[in-house]
């Protein structure tokens, strides 16, 4: 399909096909169809484009939220790990405690991986590329990124995180990346035309 024959469907996108739309010829690095795509839509009486920059703000405010959030549980890791090698080369090697700190660390890679795959999740829910909207959260960028597949073994399974969580005295109903991002939809939904 041609620009021109594309062009004449501008008018027909709904808000979250422009959206998309808007975000996919960022990535291409097609600045005339971004700009072409956001001119055409719809207008409202203070002449913004209609819809589409409240949930492009929306969209990147929840990716600045789940970023804080995934870089949160990663600091944490890489914060009980650390202490848990330094108790190796103390005198007063303590097995438990350094035990007790990799466990607390296996945790937060748990919730680091569901936060990171319900954010695609959702993002595979709303037809759009996650990693454009949220870039790599690893330091590095792509470079860091190498660690990914490591700190995904560290990880506890679902299982051994909800067995984690009884040792501390607490209960987890665990639901999978997939059934979070429904629910977000679902509440997306009740205020956004999606």
């Amino acid at each position: 399909m041609t620009a021109n024959s594309l062009g004449k469907l501008y008018d027909r996108l709904t808000p979250w096909e422009r959206v998309r739309a808007i975000i996919a010829a960022e990535k291409r690095g097609d600045e005339n169809e971004r700009t072409r795509l956001w001119e055409t839509a719809p207008r409202i009486c203070y002449s913004e484009p209609y819809m589409v920059v409240d949930l492009i703000q929306m969209l990147f405010l929840m990716a600045s939220f789940y970023r804080a959030d995934l870089l949160t549980s990663l600091a944490w890791f890489n914060y009980c790990m650390d202490c848990g090698n330094q108790l190796a080369d103390d005198d007063a090697f303590d097995v438990e405690q350094q035990s007790k700190l990799w466990r607390i660390g296996k945790f937060h890679a748990f919730l680091f991986y569901h936060k990171l795959d319900t954010w695609r999740a959702v993002c595979a829910e709303l037809e759009i590329d996650a990693d454009r909207v949220l870039p790599s959260v690893f330091p590095g960028g792509e470079l860091g990124e190498e660690s990914e597949p490591r700190l995904r073994e560290w990880a506890f399974t679902p299982e051994q995180a909800a067995d984690y969580l009884k040792t501390m005295g607490d209960e987890m109903e665990y639901a999978t990346p997939a059934e979070c991002a429904k629910a977000i939809r679902q509440r997306l939904a009740e205020h956004w035309e999606i």
